[in-house]
């Protein structure tokens, strides 16, 4: 029956090809430990998740767990089953056990500040149109508070209305752009399109109206192309989620920086730092960086000295 038919192409559609990623990644995991250990992965019993939760806690942090326990929910609700996990109180309490002996804070990766972005320039040679394009992306990453997947793509195969185009560009003058973002976390179904404003700034190094013009002037290309492709050596090429960031951990290594601590997404938390830092408000944070809830908090970044001066403040006020 044709509707049967696209009833399950609209289902298997209703996960972001990331997500998917994920899930298998989580469900293979979960398989490979009941075939290791000998155990019914469909219907699932008691046992097996409290085993599986003892498994998953020896390498992952207690926070993940409760991801790799939602594949199975689903496997669960695919295979027409009932969910295990709902109301399952002795579940609960081996994870809250986990919980409690192994929790941990998480560990973030450091935030781009500008500072490191001054100090990676000199590194590049923008007369170098692969240079040009990297610093191109780093500060509308920057700027734009953007997630890596909205930035730049997964390879060069990637079909994927995510990341940036050439297209996404309009309103372009010397002094500023606006930059059209129709896919982000929280823009899955194309329920609106996020514009973002970028102005030009007085370093012109870190200026991202006049990098980018100077990009897009280099290497003309078509608007389906992705906003950080060029043109060297009788083709296109453009830089990826990989590409980028394993250049970005080469700068940033030959400036003396422990390169691990840092990630594509340390642009994202560096700029929504520095949007805290210039004064702007919780609201314009959240605007510019598309968050929906309170969550971008965990992103700022407030240095030793900005605390110790808080902790000055408050000794001189209440010494008065």
């Amino acid at each position: 029956m044709q509707l049967a038919r696209e009833a399950e192409q609209f289902k298997r559609q209703a996960l972001a090809e990331s997500t998917k990623s994920t899930y298998r990644s989580q469900l293979n995991s979960f398989l490979r430990f009941c075939i290791y250990y000998g155990r019914s992965h469909l219907p699932a019993d008691q046992l097996t998740l409290k085993c599986y939760v003892s498994f998953l806690a020896r390498s992952l942090n207690p926070s993940s767990i409760s991801g790799y326990l939602n594949v199975v929910r689903i496997l669960h609700l695919n295979a027409g089953l009932p969910n295990p996990l709902l109301e399952n109180w002795e579940l609960a309490m081996v994870k809250r056990g986990v919980a409690r002996r192994l929790g941990r804070p998480p560990v973030q990766k450091l935030p781009i500040t500008v500072d490191i972005l001054k100090s990676i320039f000199p590194l590049l040679d923008l007369s170098n149109v692969a240079d040009l394009a990297f610093w191109a992306a780093a500060l509308v990453g920057f700027y734009g508070l953007l997630r890596k997947n909205t930035l730049l793509p997964v390879s060069a195969s990637s079909i994927s209305k995510a990341f940036l185009l050439r297209s996404d560009v309009v309103e372009f003058s010397r002094h500023s752009f606006l930059l059209k973002i129709r896919q982000t976390k929280t823009i899955q179904f194309g329920q609106r399109v996020l514009v973002l404003p970028f102005v030009s700034c007085l370093d012109h190094a870190l200026c991202p109206v006049s990098v980018l013009l100077r990009h897009l002037v280099t290497s003309p290309l078509p608007g389906t192309c992705s906003l950080f492709s060029y043109f060297a050596d009788g083709r296109v090429h453009l830089w990826t989620h990989a590409s980028f960031v394993a250049f970005l951990k080469l700068c940033l290594s030959r400036l003396g920086f422990q390169p691990g601590s840092f990630s594509g997404h340390s642009f994202r938390r560096g700029g929504c730092s520095a949007c805290f830092q210039a004064g702007l408000s919780i609201t314009d944070i959240k605007l510019r960086g598309d968050w929906r809830s309170q969550s971008f908090e965990r992103y700022l970044y407030v240095s030793a000295g900005s605390v110790y001066r808080g902790a000055r403040a408050l000794a001189d006020f209440a010494g008065r």
